[in-house]
């Protein structure tokens, strides 16, 4: 994805690294071209390339967006306590806050925190000791965006925006499919299936237009018109400064001065409004589209692919997420994945150069 971008200069590391079973990508994940080539000393471990970060950047101004547990960032909090306080401005998490005895508290039901509870709990604790504003973002809290939108923004913004798309479509797709070949349950029937998700009145009897058309449909993906949320896009968008003043004004309620900081806390009560996502998520798309034609120029020899043309090549497949990568031409994209290997190993030598250092 940041090499469809050519955004190649930017470090990725892994959380924690597969020791054990090496992880075996879900099909309704991306198989990203290069990734075979890269070799186990030359993946980052994710805890080394946050403390490289934390080292350079100026006091408070790391924002840190949490998609996944918390395990990560609570090791990251038992190294070096000290140090992430000091640069650490924002923490966002997917998860949902509570009050309980008049107090905020973690929703101990919420999916994100299930996982790691302790670890959650644990960084939930240090934000509010240490004065670092917490964001905690309740799926209930997340407004459910057409999907016409999602396609709005993949047919401008690049290859990010097409997997945000696919994200939401093949799992459709898939129950579709099992629908199609009767592993699905009873119920699910493609009655059901297309009031549910087919239609922008789920509440009425899909019309027998749509019902004759969806008879021999294989891939359903056109015929998709539900809304639905998207928690990690919609907790990006709410950290975003210019963002932050809005939502003081539409969700006031949200914000909490505890401890001497602020600290805003998403649920039902005090929702993000859906309009001020959408326009976020097309300026997002519209400045990916603005940086992939600037890269285009800049770039010589590039046969870089329109996002129109990236979509139509993106075909239903028999298993897997069956996308493909962007119509560049072989050649060219060698050259790219031998850059990125070659920066992540400059970026690796200096992380572990630096923490040899502090040790």
């Amino acid at each position: 994805a940041l090499e469809g971008l050519s955004v190649l200069d930017v470090p990725v590391g892994f959380a924690l690294l597969p020791h054990a079973v090496p992880r075996k990508a879900a099909s309704i994940e991306h198989q990203l071209p290069g990734y075979e080539a890269i070799r186990e000393s030359g993946i980052l471990p994710g805890g080394l390339l946050m403390k490289q970060c934390l080292r350079q950047c100026a006091p408070r101004s790391l924002r840190l967006v949490c998609g996944c547990a918390l395990s990560p960032l609570a090791a990251l909090i038992d190294a070096v306590p000290e140090l992430l306080a000091k640069q650490l401005a924002w923490c966002g998490t997917v998860g949902g806050c509570i009050r309980v005895n008049g107090d905020w508290c973690l929703d101990r039901h919420a999916r994100a925190y299930m996982e790691d509870f302790t670890s959650a709990q644990l960084v939930f604790d240090f934000c509010r000791s240490k004065r670092v504003s917490f964001h905690s973002l309740s799926v209930s809290a997340v407004p459910s965006l057409p999907m016409s939108l999602a396609e709005e923004c993949a047919a401008r913004g690049g290859p990010l925006f097409c997997y945000l798309l696919e994200v939401k479509q093949w799992p459709l797709q898939s129950l579709w499919r099992a629908i199609r070949t009767g592993r699905a349950a009873a119920t699910q029937d493609v009655r059901w299936f297309a009031q549910t998700f087919c239609t922008d009145d789920t509440t009425r009897v899909p019309p027998a237009s749509l019902m004759e058309r969806l008879r021999d449909v294989e891939d359903v993906r056109p015929y998709l018109r539900v809304a639905l949320p998207m928690p990690a896009s919609t907790l990006l968008v709410a950290m975003l400064p210019d963002v932050q003043q809005a939502l003081l004004r539409t969700s006031k309620h949200a914000s909490q001065l505890l401890q001497g900081a602020t600290h805003y806390f998403y649920t039902a009560e005090s929702p993000l409004p859906a309009n001020l996502v959408a326009t976020q998520l097309r300026r997002a798309s519209q400045a990916c589209a603005e940086l992939q034609e600037k890269a285009a120029r800049h770039l010589p020899g590039s046969t870089r692919a329109t996002s129109n043309e990236i979509m139509r090549s993106r075909k239903p497949a028999r298993t897997g997420i069956g996308s493909q990568a962007p119509s560049i031409s072989e050649q060219v994209r060698q050259r790219r994945v031998q850059a990125t290997l070659a920066a992540m190993e400059e970026t690796i030598k200096a992380a572990r150069a630096a923490e040899v250092q502090v040790r």
